[in-house]
């Protein structure tokens, strides 16, 4: 049963980032509307698609490696159970991340994420 509950995190964690990457396309219209410092960067040297679609391909790589790592090379169920708790956060703040990129105001995890990147800026 937990095996399931793992694909669905997984599925969860690339659509996510599909609807973040889609929606930060549509939204973003410089650089510098950009509030993760890391990918602002990447942005200054691959530009704003070519940063997108990065971060798209390298979750969606992470994403299954993590899964197959979870499904051929552990054999206790703690490290299914961490994978889905884990994923279930990304998950969530990266729908949390679309949500706000279409609505174009914060909710509450993305007013959290600020406050946690503005201590990084500084």
């Amino acid at each position: 049963m937990i095996v399931y509950f793992t694909y669905f995190v997984s599925v969860a964690v690339i659509l996510t980032k599909w609807f973040d990457c889609t929606s930060t396309l549509k939204k973003i219209q410089g650089i510098q509307m950009e509030s993760n410092p890391i990918a602002r960067a990447l942005m200054y040297r691959l530009g704003i698609r070519g940063t997108v679609w990065f971060a798209f391909a390298f979750a969606v790589l992470v994403t299954v490696l993590s899964q197959l790592y979870v499904q051929l090379w552990t054999v206790h169920p703690t490290w299914d159970w961490a994978y889905v708790f884990t994923g279930l956060f990304t998950a969530v703040i990266q729908g949390a991340t679309a949500l706000n990129n279409y609505q174009g105001r914060s909710n509450l995890v993305t007013k959290s994420l600020f406050r946690i990147i503005s201590t990084f800026d500084k």
